[in-house]
């Protein structure tokens, strides 16, 4: 009685097997269908190049069509996160701030991006309400192509390298085709010898250098002769220099301020630079180099 009955269950479970695998087989089939046909509606329906897109309208925006087609490739990146809320949220709020990073940056290259800063305001307040994976998908790859777009904008306008020196946060940035790629902190000038905001270039360079004092002794500004190792000069009698009679650099080093080397005080106006960090600086500055002071 044993082996009937055996023989008939080891029937079924081999009967089971071959309908599970052929319903396995029958799906794989239906999903490689489906993938087949998606891409080739993708190839024919979407360029993949810039040479596939066209020239501008007259009149429209010459980026537009650029930007749409990285809104539809962007959109179609964000499948990845397909069915994960959590992921797609991450995705777009991570290309929220990089584009408001750069935008950052434009504004202190001073380009007119308002029509990138409108979109994104919009699409960061559409953001914060949207709760389905497929509207943060479309946020996201829309924050991307205007992350794209701008990044192209600067690319066309923002020189190679150039200073940019933050009076109120007291750091100098060198940048590389609009990215940061370097700072420190720094000291500029006291109360009544402000560095003047605006926009310089370095004009020179001199290594080493003796600064004299353009004040007659008995002015409260006066100060003796001091040896620099270098100097970048970019505004008049202002340049970017080492100072190794600061022990302290940074926000507030411009007002009066305790420091164990005794310089207690901001600089006369130039830019005061940490002696172990100005190497780099002079070696990466060739003259000519824009220099930013906001």
């Amino acid at each position: 009685l044993a082996f009937p009955v055996l023989f008939a269950w080891s029937f079924a479970q081999r009967s089971q097997l071959f309908v599970n695998e052929q319903r396995t087989a029958l799906t794989m089939r239906a999903i490689n269908t489906a993938l087949y046909a998606y891409a080739d509606r993708y190839q024919r329906g979407f360029p993949h190049s810039l040479a596939q897109v066209g020239p501008p309208i007259a009149g429209q925006n010459p980026n537009a069509n650029h930007a749409a087609l990285v809104d539809v490739e962007g959109a179609s990146a964000g499948t990845l996160a397909r069915g994960d809320a959590a992921l797609a949220r991450k995705t777009a709020m991570d290309a929220l701030a990089t584009v408001r990073d750069d935008l950052q940056t434009a504004s202190v290259f001073q380009l007119d991006v308002s029509v990138i800063q409108g979109r994104v305001d919009r699409l960061e307040t559409q953001l914060r309400g949207a709760l389905a994976v497929a509207a943060l998908e479309q946020i996201g790859g829309s924050l991307q192509a205007r992350g794209q777009e701008l990044e192209q904008t600067m690319n066309a306008t923002v020189p190679e390298k150039a200073l940019v020196i933050s009076l109120k946060e007291q750091v100098l940035r060198a940048y590389l085709h609009g990215k940061p790629v370097w700072w420190t902190y720094i000291t500029t000038g006291r109360p009544g010898l402000e560095t003047d905001p605006g926009n310089f270039r370095v004009y020179s360079k001199q290594a080493p250098f003796t600064m004299h004092s353009p004040w007659p002794k008995g002015s409260p500004y006066w100060y003796p002769d001091t040896p620099v190792k270098t100097v970048m000069w970019f505004n008049g009698g202002a340049g970017i220099h080492d100072s190794s009679w600061r022990a302290y650099y940074g926000p507030g080093t411009e007002f009066p301020h305790y420091d164990p080397f005794g310089d207690d005080n901001g600089s006369h106006g130039c830019v005061n630079i940490p002696p172990r960090n100005m190497p780099w600086l002079w070696s990466w500055t060739p003259v000519g180099t824009p220099v930013i002071v906001y």
